[in-house]
């Protein structure tokens, strides 16, 4: 039968075996098997300077290997304080992926479906619209080595409208292009920036970073074109 131990947590008695306080690495098991910190009060009890409010769960913890954290994110934090302070790295994880969910990312990416749409967006465009055209493998979209698409986003919302859109069959080998088109002419067309860039592989395998590469070599180019048109 393993040996009862009676704990004073700030002045409340906690009773538990010396197996659960001794089963994860940390405060409690050093405490015990190495007397470091041990502190025996009148009563026998081992004294603990500590507020007891927490303190079952942490035990819970400690039987189980697990426990039902609080709804509450303040409570939470509460007691992943509790279990920093008894360096239970376990439940440490557990409190910060409550508190820190891991969260999709906010922004959303705009396709383009069909022309007609995409004359209706150029309708209320507001600033330049940067259109990446891109390929499928099955099922899901084939996204260019080292492009992160929401990093992208982030970085040139500022400038660019950014939509995607699907390439066609018979354009599927150019893997991926992309176009600006940034103001409407006076018959009504828009002006589409000098070329579009495409990776056409022509039989041999170019690497997918390329196009990021391109890409915003492109961004620099228009940038620079816009300047020009400013200064005439």
């Amino acid at each position: 039968m393993s040996e009862t131990v009676q704990l004073d947590v700030g002045g409340t008695i906690f009773k538990t075996s010396k197996s659960t306080l001794t089963k994860f690495n940390g405060f409690l098991k050093i405490m015990l098997e190495s007397d470091i910190g041990l502190k025996i009060d009148e009563s026998g009890s081992i004294f603990i300077d500590r507020s007891p409010k927490h303190f079952d769960l942490i035990l819970n913890f400690m039987r189980d290997g697990d426990v039902v954290l609080p709804s509450c994110e303040l409570t939470v934090k509460e007691l992943l304080a509790e279990a920093q302070f008894y360096l239970l790295d376990e439940l440490i994880e557990l409190c910060s992926l409550k508190i820190e969910p891991v969260q999709a990312p906010k922004i959303k990416l705009r396709f383009i479906e069909n022309d007609s749409q995409l004359l209706q967006i150029l309708a209320a465009q507001q600033k330049p619209m940067l259109i990446i055209e891109y390929c499928m493998v099955g099922n899901d979209m084939s996204i260019p080595y080292n492009f992160n698409l929401y990093e992208f986003i982030e970085k040139q919302s500022h400038q660019f409208d950014i939509y995607f859109q699907r390439l066609s069959e018979d354009e599927s080998s150019h893997k991926w292009k992309a176009r600006i088109k940034w103001k409407p002419t006076e018959n009504g067309y828009y002006s589409q920036f000098p070329y579009n860039l495409r990776i056409n592989r022509g039989g041999r395998i170019i690497r997918d970073a390329v196009f990021l590469e391109r890409l915003e070599k492109m961004i620099g180019e228009f940038d620079e074109f816009l300047k020009k048109q400013r200064n005439r």
